[in-house]
């Protein structure tokens, strides 16, 4: 970025001066104080499990007292929406996790879940960090058939076929 900076002084014979001059200076990138990622966002249309997040600390500075809130709409639902983490030393990732169901109609497709997040500068002050959005992909549905329901009609089939077996043995004795 460009900065004008003047300069005013005051010379050996007492006369006032001053300069102008463009000076450049690098701006680093905008750096986020809290890091949210997810550690595995697939969920299965009508399932229900945990999201997990890493919370990581990008300041220079310990912090305390951090509070992940979850934000969620249709197809995704979840019961608890807030985690907590005692203390971030800089650079230091924890993980939460929150609850989440998907709608077992719900179309694969990524939604969006929203993250927010409040915790305590060491100046003991309350801060917010930017909201984060994480984004969930949802799959099909698994088709296959539950456990009891095979077994179901595997004793049936078995039913039948001692059925069977008897009635026809009988006739023939």
């Amino acid at each position: 970025q460009r900065l004008d900076v003047t300069t005013t002084y005051r010379t050996a014979a007492g006369n006032d001066r001053s300069t102008s001059a463009p000076i450049r200076v690098e701006v680093a990138e905008r750096r986020d104080a809290i890091g949210v990622r997810p550690v595995d966002a697939t969920f299965a249309a009508g399932e229900t499990d945990a999201l997990e997040l890493e919370v990581t600390n990008r300041r220079d500075a310990p912090i305390s007292d951090v509070r992940v809130h979850l934000g969620v709409e249709a197809p995704l639902e979840s019961e608890f929406r807030t985690a907590v983490v005692p203390n971030l030393d800089p650079g230091e990732t924890d993980r939460v996790a929150f609850d989440l169901e998907v709608d077992g109609d719900a179309p694969a497709s990524r939604y969006p879940a929203t993250v927010d997040v409040e915790y305590t500068d060491p100046d003991d002050e309350p801060a917010t960090a930017r909201s984060s959005t994480v984004a969930v992909e949802v799959t099909e549905a698994e088709t296959a058939l539950p456990l009891a329901e095979i077994a179901g009609v595997a004793v049936v089939l078995v039913l039948v076929g001692v059925g069977g077996w008897w009635f026809y043995g009988r006739r023939l004795v």
